[in-house]
């Protein structure tokens, strides 16, 4: 009677970890670990020109401390580079801008 159980309680944990395992898999492929795990964190240096004259050129946020950069992936091989404004405050402001400098 021990042996059956013994039997099933270790089958029934290679179903679990088997489940569970198969979870983690679909997670991992996902557009959501795609698009937000693989954000890279720049600096300033490294926009493109054109997304640094579009910033300095800008009334609002021209003048307006960086928090944070992030190179974000496309899934056309493109990047769209987020830049988030230090507005005062506790005020944060965030644009987002192509390769060219357009904001999008």
């Amino acid at each position: 009677m021990k042996s059956i159980m013994k039997k099933t309680l270790v089958l029934a944990t290679i179903f679990s970890v088997g489940l569970g395992l198969s979870s983690f898999q679909v997670f991992a492929n996902s557009d959501f670990q795609k698009t937000h795990f693989q954000q890279i964190k720049i600096k300033a240096d490294n926009l493109p020109v054109p997304v640094k004259s579009k910033i300095t050129g800008d009334a609002i946020v021209g003048a307006l401390p960086l928090l944070d950069i992030w190179k974000i992936p496309q899934s056309d091989g493109k990047f769209i580079y987020e830049v988030i404004f230090d507005g005062g405050a506790e005020m944060r402001i965030t644009k987002k801008y192509n390769d060219k400098g357009e904001e999008v």
